[in-house]
Parts: C-alpha cells; structure tokens; sequence
C-alpha cells in the first residue's frame, strides 16, 4: 500500500523527469530551431549573363558596324564578338569590349566579301552567355559629291559612270562607252538618270526608291519588281535610286545614289556599290540574321 510519502516522492519524481525530459525537449527544439534558422538563410545562385539581344549590322564602305542591346546584370564584365567566313564556322574572337558597351566597328575588312558575327557576354566570375543571334554583312565600296554631266552638254566626257571600275571605286566617262553602268542628261528640259549597258537602254535597270537618303536604301528590290520599263526615271533632289546591272558573267550587280542637287547641266550623287554579284545587300538595315 502506498502511503502519502510514498506518493508524494513518486509525485516529485515525474516532476523531476518532466523537468528532465522538458529541459531535453527544450534544448532539441532549441537545436532544431537552429537548424532551421540555417536552413532558412537565403541562397545565392550566380547565374551566367543571358545572351546579348537586338544584335544587327549596318554595312558601310570597308567597315561593318555591329550593335546589340546592352545587358543589365550588375556583375557584367565584358563582352567578345567571335567572327566567321561561313556562317558554320569556324569563328574565331574578334574583340572584347567593356561592360558598358553597345556597338563595336569592325574595319579588318574587306569590300564583296561576307563575314559573320556572333556575341557572348560574360560576367565577373568569368561565366559565358549563349550566343546571340547570328547576323551577317557585306561591306561595299561608296562615294559622295560625284558630279555627273548633261550628255547633251558640253562635257560628254563626264556624262556616264562605271560603278566596277578602278577595283570598284568607280569612273567618271563618256555615256556610250560599253562599259557605263549609268549616265545623265535633260531632254526636254527633264534630268533623267539613265540606265545603260552593252548597247543603248540595254542590260542595266533603274528605279526610283523614293524620297529619303542614301541610307533608306538596305537592300536592292527583286529582280522582277518595280524597275523602270523605259530604263529612266526623272532625278529629284532628295530621292534615292536603285541600279541593277546584269553583267556579262550572268550575275546581277546592284547600286544605289542619292540625288543631292540637280545643275542646269549636272547633277550631284552619293552612291554605294556592292561589288559581290548577286548579293542585294547595300545596307544599313537590321542585318542579315540566320
């Protein structure tokens, strides 16, 4: 039989081992609880830099200008332009540019040759993007101030213009030599820019690309579409103008001016002339993309 002591030192036994076991609980949740603390402290993840956007080209005369969208990671560090003859490779590096940058001028170039480019960012850690996308561009030669007389005129000898001559820098000559691309003149009081080629009228097409600079001009039109049927159209100040010249080879060459001013016996040109046959580029633009 239990007595009342008897109880009482039971009674003070579950005390002490619910104090035991309490302080036990207590100091396990106190253990877990700072795991928990640890567990939950927030995880940083270095992720790489995303890949450069907006990347396009705009084709000048032995250079290729290059821009993209800037990046806006914080730890960005710079960036490398990779470049190919073959848009399969094999590229090799062109440039690192600092963080800051948007746009890179490549003038290792040459005229009628292709390049393509390609562009990765890289952060501080060294960690690579993905490529940006591919675009490609083909530099051609230019001119401004080119001075073209009335064939009708005094000065025939400096009527007509041969875009391919001189390593496609081209040549102020007569307007019926077999050679002119195009030539310049003012019947009935008109300026007219006229196309030519082997005979009169004959192998080079012209059109008017309408009012803008020489710039609004990316690319050469089909070759079905739009030309002029009597191979003429009348030369406005401010107006561009597209030449496709078929040569002898079977390859369409292109051409573009840019009409300044027009003289009582002269006009005044910009021009451009993409010198790799069959290729319609005469840029700037959005650069070609593959």
């Amino acid at each position: 039989m239990k007595t009342k002591s008897s109880i009482r030192h039971l009674s003070e036994k579950r005390v002490w081992t619910l104090v035991v076991l309490g302080g036990a609980v207590a100091a396990m949740t106190l253990m877990f609880a700072g795991c928990c603390d640890e567990c939950n402290d927030p995880v940083i993840v270095d992720y790489p830099p995303a890949a450069p956007t907006g990347v396009y080209s705009i084709t000048g005369d032995a250079r290729v200008d290059i821009y993209w969208n800037a990046n806006t990671e914080p730890d960005l560090d710079v960036y490398n332009i990779y470049w190919s003859y073959n848009a399969d490779g094999p590229y090799e590096r062109l440039v690192t540019v600092p963080r800051h940058s948007d746009s890179f001028v490549d003038t290792d170039v040459v005229n009628g040759v292709t390049y393509f480019y390609f562009i990765r960012a890289f952060d501080l850690a060294g960690q690579s993007s993905g490529d940006s996308d591919l675009i490609f561009d083909t530099p051609r030669p230019a001119g401004v101030g080119l001075v073209l007389h009335d064939y009708l005129g005094q000065n025939t000898v400096s009527s007509g213009y041969d875009f391919s001559a001189n390593s496609a820098r081209g040549a102020v000559q007569p307007w019926n030599l077999a050679t002119t691309d195009v030539y310049f003149g003012s019947p009935s009081g008109v300026p007219t820019l006229f196309g030519y080629g082997p005979s009169v009228g004959d192998g080079v097409d012209v059109q008017d690309y309408g009012f803008g600079d020489l710039d609004i001009v990316d690319w050469a039109p089909d070759i079905l579409d739009g030309w002029s049927p009597s191979k003429r159209v009348e030369m406005i100040p401010g107006h561009s103008y597209v030449v496709q010249i078929l040569d002898v080879s079977g390859y369409y060459y292109y051409a573009k001016v840019f009409c300044q001013t027009v003289g009582n016996d002269l006009v005044v040109l910009d021009w451009a002339y993409q010198i790799a046959g069959g290729n319609p580029e005469l840029a700037p633009g959005q650069g070609g993309k593959r």
